[in-house]
């Protein structure tokens, strides 16, 4: 959180030419709620699963950036998805 992960990213896709996806604003629109209430209501399993399908159906996409929560790094799946078509940045942030 707060690494600028949308900010970057939707500079970058900018000036690439590409298009920018928010996995995490997907969900939330998808879900017709927040993040923080999809957990509360749902669990951290029920969400993690929908990151994992969202990750994967984007991660299918030509000519994209996308920006991810700090958590899709939990699943191995996600992280092979995301590699297989592009780079993944990992954006640190420091105190």
């Amino acid at each position: 959180m707060g690494t600028g992960k949308t900010s970057v990213g939707r500079e970058l896709s900018r000036k690439l030419g590409c298009t920018f996806i928010d996995t995490d604003l997907l969900i939330e629109e998808r879900a017709g709620k927040p993040i923080p209430l999809i957990f509360k209501q749902e669990g951290e399993d029920y969400f993690r699963n929908l990151e994992q399908e969202t990750v994967e159906e984007v991660s299918k996409l030509r000519r994209v950036v996308i920006a991810t929560g700090g958590g899709v790094i939990k699943n191995r799946k996600n992280v092979e998805n995301l590699g297989r078509r592009g780079v993944i940045v990992w954006l640190r942030a420091e105190p």
